[in-house]
């Protein structure tokens, strides 16, 4: 064969394989415009109805978007109402959204879609929130029992050589309170697991919990960031008055931070008030 030849063969072989991914590209990104029109008519609309619509038709498309593999950590930046969290070792890919009723409730949505060593396994995530505070706190739970909320900040870290991912979340949840929380993911056989016991209160706490839940009230916002892989930060919440002690939906920040502390095994530890020197050390 001539090297005139050669390089015709090459010439269509190469093309005959970018064909089949700028023809996959271009049908990601029409059913992500098609995601996008939807998305904003569900954070937008006032009309509880389109936006009900509007929430259906963004599931259609999105589980079209998440068959194809190559969508996997695909780039959706003009999706802005959707979150779409992605960890740092591109193995593990969170996708939540938040839907408003025209009451002050809110549900949330979302998909995990994780990498393993054979292929990407995507797991549809049901809220069916836990009302019993003690397995609230301490309780594993898996993809059809899922606590909800936004999914805005995560590290990923080891526990006893477990690849674990640490993850923050937000809930509007009613009209008198709203929620954020600290909780793990894992993977166990294929199967993902919310909660892991390495949050301790103190450091006497014999009991650890699985996850941190923070109630406040609606009015109000509250802190809760990774300062560092080493710090979670959140703001100290107490009543709004004395009057008002004893009820999640009065608590506001108080002006002091406390935080979290991550030991060299992997347990977090509860410190009070948090200071920026910390993060020189």
């Amino acid at each position: 064969m001539s090297m005139k030849s050669f390089l015709l063969v090459l010439f269509l072989a190469l093309n005959l394989y970018a064909i089949p991914t700028k023809a996959s590209n271009l049908y990601l990104d029409s059913l992500i415009l098609k995601m996008k029109v939807h998305s904003d008519t569900l954070r937008n609309s006032m009309d509880y109805t389109k936006r009900k619509n509007a929430n259906d038709s963004f599931i259609s498309y999105l589980k079209l978007f998440v068959e194809k593999e190559e969508s996997f950590l695909y780039p959706v930046d003009s999706l802005k109402t959707v979150m779409f969290l992605n960890s740092p070792d591109k193995k593990l890919q969170i996708i939540t959204w938040l839907f408003s009723d025209n009451s002050g409730f809110y549900k949330s949505y979302g998909l995990i879609r994780y990498l393993n060593k054979k292929e990407i396994i995507n797991y549809w995530l049901k809220e069916n929130i836990e009302t019993n505070t003690k397995l609230a706190l301490d309780a594993q739970f898996d993809e059809s029992n899922w606590q909800g909320g936004l999914c805005y900040q995560l590290i990923p870290m080891k526990v006893k050589r477990k690849q674990c991912y640490v993850v923050l979340t937000m809930h509007g949840m009613d009209p008198k309170i709203n929620r954020k929380s600290i909780d793990v993911i894992s993977f166990d056989n294929e199967n993902v697991i919310f909660g892991l016991p390495i949050f301790y209160m103190s450091d006497n706490d014999y009991e650890p919990s699985s996850r941190c839940i923070f109630d406040f009230a609606d009015e109000t916002t509250m802190t809760l960031r990774f300062e560092t892989s080493k710090y979670i930060v959140f703001d100290n919440l107490e009543p709004a008055s004395k009057v008002l002690a004893g009820e999640n939906k009065f608590l506001v920040p108080e002006g002091t931070y406390n935080y979290f502390k991550k030991t060299r095994n992997s347990r977090y530890y509860l410190k009070k008030d948090f200071d920026t020197k910390l993060l020189k050390k």
